[in-house]
């Protein structure tokens, strides 16, 4: 892999994004992706230059990004609670709303579990998950 000019460095480069897109976490994430580095490893190569391939990744999700293609689809996977998800134009944008519906669901199963309905919700809970027939040992495992 070639490196770009002198001085293009991560850090010049999250810059430079963040002006173009206007918030330096949607930059950040970008460069990450572009990089390759991400979270706590990304601060380590920020005085690193970038290669003319990563150069290039960071130009065209740019690019999609500019044409109003959302973020999500740009880097090509998103979070959703513990998960991270790979999402492009077929699949619905994980959204934080749905993350707290999803908490609230698993909190609702949890306290029935422990209730004196344990069996009833237990398959209930089992039912949504697969069709009967498809678990083995529902009662054990939830």
């Amino acid at each position: 892999m070639s490196a770009t000019p002198a001085g293009l460095t991560w850090r010049r480069l999250w810059d430079d994004t963040a002006a173009q897109v206007g918030s330096r976490a949607e930059a950040r994430w970008l460069c990450e992706e572009a990089s390759g580095a991400f979270g706590g490893e990304f601060g380590d190569v920020l005085d690193e230059p970038a290669t003319d391939g990563m150069l290039a990744h960071l130009d065209a999700m740019l690019g999609r990004y500019a044409v109003g293609e959302p973020l999500q689809y740009v880097l090509g996977h998103w979070a959703f609670r513990r998960l991270d998800l790979m999402v492009d134009r077929r699949v619905l944008i994980p959204r934080p709303e749905t993350e707290l519906v999803a908490e609230v669901a698993l909190a609702a199963a949890a306290d029935a579990m422990t209730g004196s309905f344990r069996d009833e919700y237990t398959h209930l809970v089992a039912e949504v998950v697969a069709p009967v027939g498809q678990l083995r040992g529902v009662g054990d495992a939830v």
